[in-house]
C-alpha cells in the first residue's frame, strides 16, 4: 500500500509530499494547480518498474516532464505487486477518473438531463469497459481470497450501473415535472394577464353604462 508520495523535483513541485488513505484520498485544485502532475508522479511510480520508455503511459508522462522526473520522486510505502503484462493496464486502470468537471449556470429555468448526465455521471468514466477490463488487469485462481475479492468488485460495478441507470431515470424524471411545473406557471401568468385585461374592459364599460 502507497502511503504517501514524494515530489522532490517534479513538474512544478519541489520538496512537496501528500499523503495517500487508505480509502479515498481527493486532491482539489483550480485549473493548474498540479493535480495532473501529482498523478502523473503516482502513474510513474506504479508502473515505471515494468514500463519501457516506449510505453504508454510512461512514454507521454516523460515527453512532458523530461527524462530527469525519473529522479523526481520518492514513494512511501508498498508499490503494488505486478507482473509485466498486467502493468501497464493497471497503470491505466488506476487513471480512469482523470478529467475535469465543469459547471455552468445560467438563467434557465430549464436544466436539460443531457447536461446533467454528462456533468454528474459520465465524467469519462465507462463501467463496462473498467469490467471487461479486469480480466486483463488480474485474473486470479479460483477459489481464491483474490477471486472472492475480484468478483465482490464485479458486482459491485453492476450494482454501479443499476444505481447510475436509476439516476438517469430519475433525472429524466425530474426533467419532465420541472418542464410541466413551468408550463402550468407560465399558463398561470398568461390567465393572470387574460384576467387583468378583462377586468380593464369591464372597468371601462362600467364608466360607459351611466351615459347610456
Amino acid at each position: 500500500m502507497i502511503s504517501a508520495i514524494q515530489l522532490l523535483n517534479f513538474g512544478k513541485f519541489k520538496g512537496k509530499e501528500f499523503e495517500l488513505s487508505n480509502s479515498a484520498t481527493v486532491f482539489l485544485g483550480k485549473n493548474e494547480s498540479g493535480k495532473t502532475t501529482i498523478f502523473d508522479a503516482l502513474r510513474l511510480a506504479i508502473g515505471s518498474r515494468f514500463l519501457t520508455a516506449s510505453q504508454e503511459p510512461k512514454k507521454s508522462i516523460l515527453s512532458r516532464y523530461g527524462e530527469t522526473c525519473l529522479e523526481g520522486y520518492n514513494i512511501l510505502g508498498k508499490v503494488p505487486d505486478l507482473s509485466k503484462d498486467s502493468a501497464p493496464q493497471f497503470v491505466h486502470c488506476v487513471s480512469l477518473r482523470e478529467g475535469e468537471l465543469e459547471f455552468a449556470f445560467n438563467n434557465d429555468k430549464l436544466i436539460k438531463p443531457d447536461f446533467l448526465r454528462s456533468k454528474l455521471l459520465n465524467n469519462g468514466v465507462n463501467l463496462e469497459g473498467i469490467s471487461s477490463s479486469f480480466k486483463k488487469i488480474h485474473s486470479p485462481k479460483t477459489g481464491s481470497k483474490d477471486a472472492d475479492h475480484f468478483n465482490d468488485l464485479k458486482e459491485e460495478i453492476v450494482n454501479l450501473q443499476t444505481k447510475r441507470s436509476k439516476l438517469i431515470l430519475e433525472i429524466e424524471n425530474l426533467h419532465s415535472r420541472n418542464k410541466n411545473n413551468s408550463e402550468k406557471e407560465e399558463k398561470h401568468f398568461k390567465d393572470q394577464n387574460k384576467e387583468i385585461e378583462i377586468k380593464n374592459k369591464l372597468a371601462q364599460i362600467e364608466k360607459i353604462l351611466p351615459w347610456i
